[in-house]
């Protein structure tokens, strides 16, 4: 959702380093998945109160989860639709909840802004308009999660059992696979439009050595009951603090 897209301003300096540092995709690495799914149901539908920035302020957003099956085995085919502004298209695989595919509209144009493409276990293709971006990447990481599925992947996290985790994820601005890190910060009561939750707070930031460069910190809350649905969600801009919140959650 829109969050992601204002994620990326984190990675402006990482993008300067990169010219002293050269990254790598960790092309003759096979890292395991760091989420297991928490019992998500076939079918879910959230509403959540998305800002998208600020010009343009708050919209709904309107996100189905489907449990559906192929040759492969199951998967969760994901739409969200932000207002009357973008549009995402994802597929997560059924047992780790990592990105299969991910594919972000801009509806008004209807042009596609990015495009993540799981190829098979040794490719990934990945396409940002806006850097002119379009790359075929050589990875036997399977420890990735695209952002704009980070509202759901993220219930798979390891609660109870760990206090942080590290994954990859795609970003246009720096060019290549991004470490990030994800810390459970313990429980807390949120209260959202659809309701008062008991949740975990995570902490989300960049991880590994471009930590140094990028400090931002951004705080996601999912329900402490299985599946974990989200909640809500934080982040700075500027001097102040905004949150994208659940307008309601219903299952099938």
């Amino acid at each position: 959702m829109a969050h992601a897209a204002r994620f990326r301003r984190v990675c402006i300096g990482m993008a300067l380093m990169a010219i002293w540092v050269l990254p790598t995709n960790g092309a003759g690495l096979a890292v395991a998945a760091v989420f297991t799914n928490p019992g998500i149901p076939s079918h879910c539908t959230m509403e959540i109160r998305d800002r998208l920035d600020a010009r343009r302020g708050y919209v709904k957003a309107v996100v189905t989860v489907s449990r559906r099956q192929d040759s492969n085995g199951p998967y969760y085919a994901v739409t969200s639709r932000e207002g009357d502004d973008y549009a995402n298209e994802m597929r997560l695989n059924y047992g780790d909840l990592t990105s299969a595919f991910e594919k972000r509209t801009d509806l008004r144009s209807g042009s596609v802004i990015e495009l993540y493409e799981r190829i098979d276990n040794n490719h990934v293709h990945f396409v940002n308009r806006e850097k002119k971006i379009d790359r075929l990447f050589s990875t036997r990481d399977s420890n990735i999660y695209t952002r704009f599925a980070y509202f759901l992947s993220f219930s798979g996290f390891p609660f109870g059992t760990k206090a942080d985790v590290s994954f990859k994820t795609y970003m246009s601005e720096y060019g290549d696979t991004l470490t990030m890190r994800l810390r459970n910060l313990g429980r807390t009561r949120v209260t959202v439009p659809a309701g008062s939750f008991d949740c975990y707070k995570l902490e989300l930031s960049v991880g590994g050595w471009q930590a140094m460069f990028a400090r931002d910190r951004f705080y996601l809350y999912f329900d402490a009951a299985m599946p974990h649905h989200f909640v809500r969600y934080d982040e700075k801009d500027g001097d102040r603090w905004y949150s994208n919140e659940l307008i309601s959650y219903t299952e099938e």
